[in-house]
């Protein structure tokens, strides 16, 4: 029994780890959108820099979200086997 309740609060565990990746995820999409919306649709906005910037920022962040994702679902396999 003792062992059951162990793997199930590492299974909670990592459910709760995922819900913090998606709502970081949920956060970090509506900066870029609001952030992408400034750059690219106001009038007066010049396609420049910033938006290479930008692209490299969202790039580079979409990235490192996407490794501690797998590693979080690669770990919630493993507390599942």
């Amino acid at each position: 029994m003792r062992r059951r309740n162990s793997k199930r609060l590492r299974l909670n565990r990592a459910s709760i780890g995922m819900d913090f990746f998606r709502s970081h995820l949920q956060q970090t999409v509506s900066l870029h959108q609001v952030m992408f919306n400034k750059l690219l649709f106001e009038e007066d906005s010049a396609v420049g820099s910033d938006l290479a910037a930008l692209f490299q920022d969202v790039g580079n962040t979409y990235l490192r979200i996407s490794q501690r994702i797998r590693e979080s679902c690669d770990q919630h396999q493993a507390v599942q086997d």
